[in-house]
Formats: C-alpha cells, sequence, structure tokens
C-alpha cells in the first residue's frame, strides 16, 4: 500500500469516528440512550472502522515482513541487483497524480522557469486521450544492465582490463597474478520533465497522459547517456568496408570472444537512419521486452537516434555496465496560487557506470565509402 492509499485510509477512519462520537454526544445532551435508528447506525460505523482498521492493520504486518526479507525490487536492499523498469508505474501512482490534479493539490507520488501551457496551446475544448505506456522501453533493460538501487549520490565499481588468455601451470606452480583493475566513479544526475497547467486547461485532464509523456522522455534521455558513455568507451572506429553485415557479424564474434558472451548477450545500437543496412533482419518474439525488437545474427538490435549517424556499437552492456536508481520515478505535483498553476514534474536519480571490463564494445563505420 503506498502513502496516499494509507493516509486517505486513516483520514476516512477519522472521520467514521467523529460521526459515532457526534452520535453518542447527542444522545447523552438529550439525557437519553442511542434509538433503534441510531444504534443501526452506529454499528454500521463500527463494522467500518474495524474493516478500515484490520485492512491498515494487515498493511502494518505486510511491511514488518518485507523489511526482514531481503527484496529484489527498487526499495530492496541496496547494492543488491533490482529487477524490473523503474519507469513503470503502479495503479495507486497513477490515482494518486489524477487525484492531485483534480483537487488542485500538492502531493509526492512514488513511481527553471517556463510559460505556463493554455487553454490556446492545448486547443479548448478538448478531452485528454488516455494513451498510457506502463513502462517505456529502455537500453540498458533490453540489453540485460544489472540494476541497483542507490543510497549516495556517487556510486563507485570496479573497472577491468581483461587478462590474457594462460596456457596454465604445472602442480605446485604459481598461477598469473590479475591485478589489472582501477575504481571507476559515477555521478547519479536527476532526469525529468514537467509540465504546468493553467486552471481552464485542467478540465479533464488525464493523468496517464502526462505522466506517459514525462517517463518516455526520461526513457529517451536515460539511452541518451548510456549510448555517449559506451560510444566513448569504443574509441575509433573500425573502418568501413562495403560489406556491412559482415562487418557486423565480426564485431559480434569479436566482442564475445573478448567478454566470454552468453547466447543473446551482445546488443547493436544503431542510429534508425542505418538499420535497414543490416540484411535478414527477423522479429524477436519471446519475452515482452523484446516482442517489438529485432535480432540480427543472434544480437538484440535497438535503434537509438543518440547512435552518432553512420556508426554502430556492438557491445555486451550486461558484462560491461551497470545502472544504478534512487528508488525509481516519482511524480509530483504543486500548485501556484498566486497564478492559479499546477505543476506536475516527473523525475527519477539515476546514472551508469560502463567499461566494468575492457573490449566490451566496437564502433563500427558502416557509411563511409
Amino acid at each position: 500500500m503506498d502513502e496516499f492509499t494509507r493516509a486517505s485510509l486513516q483520514m476516512q477512519l477519522a472521520e467514521i469516528s467523529t460521526k459515532q462520537s457526534d452520535l453518542k454526544v447527542t444522545a447523552a445532551t438529550e439525557d437519553r440512550e442511542l434509538s433503534a435508528s441510531e444504534q443501526r447506525k452506529y454499528n454500521k460505523l463500527q463494522a467500518e472502522i474495524e474493516a478500515l482498521e484490520d485492512r491498515l492493520a494487515r498493511d502494518a504486518a505486510m511491511e514488518r515482513e518485507l523489511r526482514r526479507v531481503p527484496r529484489s525490487d527498487a526499495q530492496g536492499a541496496p547494492d543488491v541487483p533490482q529487477r524490473g523498469n523503474p519507469l513503470a508505474v503502479t495503479n495507486e501512482m497513477l490515482n494518486g497524480v489524477q487525484h492531485a490534479i483534480d483537487t488542485r493539490t500538492s502531493g509526492v507520488f512514488n513511481a527553471e522557469y517556463r510559460a505556463a501551457l493554455t487553454t490556446t496551446t492545448y486547443g479548448s475544448p478538448r478531452q485528454w486521450d488516455a494513451n498510457i505506456l506502463s513502462s517505456p522501453r529502455t537500453l540498458w533493460e533490453a540489453a540485460g544492465i544489472p540494476r541497483t538501487q542507490a543510497v549516495a549520490i556517487t556510486a563507485q565499481y570496479p573497472k577491468l582490463t581483461l587478462p590474457a588468455v594462460d596456457a596454465g601451470v604445472a602442480e605446485g606452480v604459481t598461477v598469473v597474478e590479475f591485478a589489472a583493475s582501477t575504481g571507476g566513479t559515477v555521478t547519479l544526475k536527476r532526469y525529468g520533465r514537467f509540465t504546468d497547467f493553467t486552471r481552464e486547461s485542467l478540465v479533464g485532464a488525464d493523468a496517464g497522459t502526462v505522466l506517459a509523456a514525462h517517463r518516455t522522455a526520461i526513457a529517451r534521455d536515460l539511452d541518451s547517456a548510456l549510448i555517449t558513455l559506451v560510444n566513448t568507451d569504443a574509441g575509433t572506429a573500425v573502418g568501413f568496408t562495403a560489406d556491412v553485415p559482415a562487418a557486423i557479424r565480426k564485431s559480434i564474434a569479436t566482442v564475445t570472444d573478448n567478454t566470454a558472451a552468453a547466447d543473446g548477450q551482445v546488443v547493436v545500437i544503431a542510429h534508425p537512419d542505418n538499420v535497414a543496412l543490416l540484411q535478414a533482419v527477423t522479429s524477436t518474439g519471446g519475452k515482452t521486452i523484446a516482442e517489438e525488437f529485432v535480432k540480427f545474427s543472434g544480437a538484440l538490435v535497438y535503434a537509438s537516434s543518440a547512435v552518432p549517424t553512420g556508426f554502430m556499437l556492438v557491445g555486451n552492456l550486461a558484462t560491461a555496465c551497470r545502472f544504478w536508481d534512487a528508488g525509481g520515478v516519482e511524480t509530483r505535483t504543486h500548485e501556484d496560487v498566486k497564478t492559479g498553476v499546477l505543476t506536475a514534474t516527473t523525475d527519477i536519480i539515476a546514472g551508469f557506470g560502463t567499461g566494468a571490463i575492457s573490449s566490451y564494445v566496437q564502433k563500427i563505420d558502416v557509411v563511409t565509402p
């Protein structure tokens, strides 16, 4: 149960208790017992109180149990890889934001100056269409990058230079030392969007539409941040060859060899303008996250405008990259009583660490003759 729902139930409980007290006070003032109708009303209120108290008690007991059991979601223990998309929102979160929009109240919901949008901007009269994405696609999730809950604004991780192959040693002989490691540091940033609503524009405003737009923008921001780091790690591009599919297949094999990648771990990241250069592309099917992606020679193909045009990045991101976030996406609302403008902001505090192992990515020139 989220904080908004819990507070709402506690408020209902207080209101019902007040109604019960009013019945008793009225009867006491008139120096009499409760009438039959008053007693029935009192009993009905008591049943509602017991139901609410039972629901709150069960929720409190569940919370106590969850604190004792290791968890694998965004609210779990720190430094443990997390599962699930931090940009996904729950029904409770969406309902909370919708309630804040409808009642023009400030709030915080866990799942610089600009001109406010007016009825002219939106068009009036109008109704928002509930075109809601449950959670937009992200490269880090599609590529299988481990997710960890951050407990500080900076995170550190080892960056390893993979050792050369060794032939092994005889009995009693010391094995080859591996000490090629440096410390990598990630400073988390806040990614988000806000929307200002005038009082008039709030007529019929749908929280799901606003959150979907915010989260889609955040997903693209996260993709851009990750791809920028991976592109830097890739360094100088492998020179152009006329047979682009062959060049990409060779790169997939090279990265697989460099990182001992498991089947399906390698991903090809390409600009949308260049994806068509890959031939014999077939639909992936299978898991939900991959249903709308394609594969080339066993590697996931991920199209993003954050990739430099004319190049493709081939890498084992699942092994060499890490994703930290501080509890997932959050939406807040705030009303400026002077202007009547309600602001809805959605953001996430997150960051990426790349290069946990060397030689995990190659940059391929696919256009230059």
